[in-house]
């Protein structure tokens, strides 16, 4: 049986069969050609990893090797090798919590698909190592936060704070509300929970309000002020703003007039003061109520 559709089977087997809600957290990192070190952008892209990957209960780690299609089956399989066990020794050195049970494999090369005009790129992604993080779900948030973000988080400071109120019709332009459940898994621009119920209410209030209009705030953790989180999806410096575009498209898929939304990304700069999980987080701010 081929060696990679083995442990696709048998991590796939075993994970279908646990019945622990989990999710996967995925990033790449990229050598140089018959090389297993990895460069200093590499390396920082493991070390934002390590800070962003989030506080969750972690099922395994899954530390995939591959390299491009040139060079003899035998000698690729070894620095696929190689590749997997440089990225865990980095990882280790970062802290990254690494088990005994977790995997380190090195699965050869892979070979072209695309058309000739693309093989050199194509060579180049090949040369790689995946990093999955599996990891158990957590309950869903039960928790009243207290911003500390400002109400023009554009021009004010953050030593600014902003009143939280309930997100009802007796808010004004300019207030804002922290739904304790839209909260975003680590690193990533996916919601915890996309059918949880702070979602329903933002949805029945934007239909019970026509005249409102909102702007979705998007904010990161564990970054220094000024800098956006990384995307370990997209692999951009634009986590904020990933999060703040994602439940906008969340509601435009529930029937919200894009007319009535904007959104943009806030950064690391407003932490709650909560912690990481509550700082995992979009704001809703009324940025209008028409006569």
């Amino acid at each position: 049986m081929n060696k990679n559709l083995y442990f696709i089977l048998i991590f796939t087997f075993a994970f279908c069969s646990n019945t622990i809600a989990q999710d996967t957290m995925k990033t790449s990192v990229y050598f140089e050609i018959a090389s297993f070190e990895l460069d200093k952008a590499e390396l920082n892209k493991l070390a934002n990893f390590q800070k962003e990957y989030g506080t969750d209960e972690i099922i395994t780690v899954l530390i995939n090797g591959y390299t491009d299609d040139v060079g003899s089956i035998e000698s690729n399989n070894v620095l696929s090798k190689n590749r997997a066990m440089e990225v865990k020794e980095q990882l280790g050195k970062l802290n990254f919590p690494i088990s005994r049970n977790d995997r380190t494999e090195g699965f050869g090369p892979i070979n072209l698909i695309l058309e000739k005009s693309k093989i050199i790129e194509q060579r180049r992604l090949n040369r790689r190592v995946d990093i999955l993080v599996i990891y158990k779900l957590p309950r869903v948030l039960d928790i009243e936060v207290k911003a500390k973000t400002p109400i023009e988080p554009e021009i004010t400071t953050r030593k600014a704070e902003a009143v939280v109120k309930k997100l009802d019709n007796t808010m004004k332009v300019g207030d804002k509300v922290i739904m304790a459940n839209l909260i975003f898994i680590g690193g990533r621009d996916l919601l915890r929970n996309e059918q949880n119920p702070d979602l329903d209410v933002l949805v029945k209030f934007m239909h019970d309000n026509p005249n409102h209009k909102i702007a979705i705030l998007g904010h990161v953790c564990c970054v220094n002020a000024g800098l956006d989180g990384y995307n370990t999806e997209t692999e951009t410096r634009t986590l904020s703003v990933d999060r703040a575009n994602k439940i906008y498209n969340l509601l435009v898929s529930r029937g919200i007039e894009k007319s009535r939304m904007s959104y943009r990304g806030l950064k690391g700069d407003y932490p709650t003061g909560y912690g990481e999980n509550a700082d995992r987080r979009v704001e809703i701010q009324i940025a209008d109520i028409a006569e």
